[in-house]
């Protein structure tokens, strides 16, 4: 359970620490994966390898290699890993953890439970920026259009 809360999105670990702790597990699913307790691990190294498709194919071929054993005594990781669709439709399998990879670096940040109260703040804080330039851009007009010289033409 302590590996699996470090790997997890919500852990206070980096997300790059999690992910060069998932490559540490590289060549270790096949005897996590079938396992009770191991699984948990398995699973939660697989959602820590979102970054990276490459190490989620590496991922898919351990598990695929015991795909027997897998199904029958830890179905959860076969599920949660979708090897079905890795096994299946390879090609659509691997585009999709492409897409998610690229998505996972693109908003990561907000993905994984980035603090939320700092992305709202930022929010806010562009608003309000937005705001104060119309204002500035509106006196600037009422003060020309103010000007007697201006105001006559």
């Amino acid at each position: 359970r302590v590996l699996e809360a470090a790997l997890a999105p919500s852990s206070a670990l980096a997300g790059n620490l999690r992910l060069r702790m998932a490559r540490a597990f590289k060549g270790s699913l096949v005897q996590l994966g079938p396992h009770h307790v191991g699984g948990w691990v398995c699973a939660a190294l697989w959602r820590a390898s979102l970054a990276d498709p490459a190490l989620r194919e590496s991922f898919a071929k351990e598990l695929l290699s015991v795909e027997e054993e897998l199904r029958s005594k830890n179905f959860a990781v076969w599920k949660v890993c979708g090897l079905h669709a890795a096994k299946v439709r390879q090609d659509e399998w691997s585009q999709q953890q492409q897409k998610a990879g690229k998505t996972q670096r693109l908003f990561g940040e907000l993905l994984e439970g980035g603090d939320v109260e700092a992305a709202k703040a930022a929010a806010a804080a562009r608003v309000r920026e937005a705001e104060d330039k119309a204002m500035a851009k509106a006196a600037a007009e009422a003060a020309v259009l103010a000007d007697p010289t201006i105001a006559s033409l």
